[in-house]
């Protein structure tokens, strides 16, 4: 897979964080650093990655977070605040 300077900054976005962000929160953090990012090019690119399996994705809370550790993991979902944390057992 060729990787964009936009799927790389996806990417390396994701890898810094664990707070497994929707492609909404990719977009609204990415693209003051690169402004010609759109949504639709945030959503391809993760649904990409995710496919290729370089990236999870997961659907929680009714809505699709992304994570890249894909170490086996599970994940937990807090029913007050949508937000997803990682569980190793």
């Amino acid at each position: 897979m060729n990787f964009s300077r936009q799927r790389e900054s996806i990417l390396n976005y994701l890898k810094s964080t664990t707070l497994h962000p929707t492609a909404e929160e990719i977009y609204q953090h990415l693209k003051k650093s690169l402004p010609n990012l759109s949504l639709a090019t945030v959503y391809r690119n993760c649904n990409k990655l995710a496919d290729s399996g370089v990236l999870l994705r997961l659907d929680a809370g009714g809505k699709t977070h992304f994570d890249a550790d894909i170490s086996d993991h599970q994940h937990f979902v807090c029913v007050k605040c949508d937000r997803v944390y990682d569980m190793f057992f």
